[in-house]
């Protein structure tokens, strides 16, 4: 979650590894590099740490330093309480809470219409009636729903019931019209970006 040159932690060479090209901050650490992380990290908190349970840990979690480091700290914490070595069937109960305490929240129709609404100054209701048609309710409308077939999984009937009981077919056009707007407003296309960022980081 932090830059390279940030990580004091890391060994000269896993951090020239993170810094060489283009590689950005957000990408997961490959397999190697989160062994050497897991066994790194194992080290300065003195928890002995096997070969075996080191490559299992890396192989489930994947996504960023901060559960590595957190994972670490819980097998700490639990072979201090059991006063046993940490095994893979031991960790497999510390690798679930991690994973589990951070995975996302489920994204719904009522956030991205919540976020689309904040961001455009109108409420809710406003965005789901049939009723009110002015344009900046309309474009919010227009955008919330392309932001929930982004997000989700809805098929155009269920977002169309969503929004009011359109038509699908309006749900497409829908769509289509604002992948268009997009394509032509760089300003529209760094909106709508930065509303889909909000609701997957929320």
């Amino acid at each position: 979650d932090r830059p390279p040159k940030e990580i004091k932690t890391l060994e000269d060479r896993l951090r020239s590894r993170f810094e060489q090209d283009l590689i950005a901050d957000i990408q997961p650490p490959d397999l190697e590099t989160r062994i050497a992380i897991i066994k790194r990290k194992a080290e300065l908190d003195g928890v002995e740490i096997s070969d075996e349970v080191c490559e299992y840990v890396a192989s489930k979690i994947k996504a960023n330093i901060r559960q590595l480091e957190g994972t670490v700290k819980k097998i700490k914490a639990k072979y201090y309480l059991d006063g046993e070595k940490p095994t893979i069937n031991s960790v497999q109960g510390i690798i679930s809470d991690i994973l589990n305490n951070d995975a996302p929240p489920e994204v719904t129709v009522e956030r991205i219409i919540d976020e689309v609404a904040r961001t455009y100054g109108v409420s809710a209701d406003e965005i789901r009636s049939q009723k009110n048609r002015s344009a900046n309710i309309s474009n919010a409308r227009h955008i919330a729903i392309y932001v929930t077939r982004e997000l989700t999984t809805l098929s155009m009937v269920a977002i169309g019931e969503e929004f009011g009981n359109r038509h699908y077919s309006t749900i497409i056009y829908t769509i289509q019209k604002v992948q268009k707007m997009m394509e032509k407003d760089r300003k529209v296309k760094e909106i709508i970006d930065d509303t889909i960022k909000n609701i997957r980081d929320r």
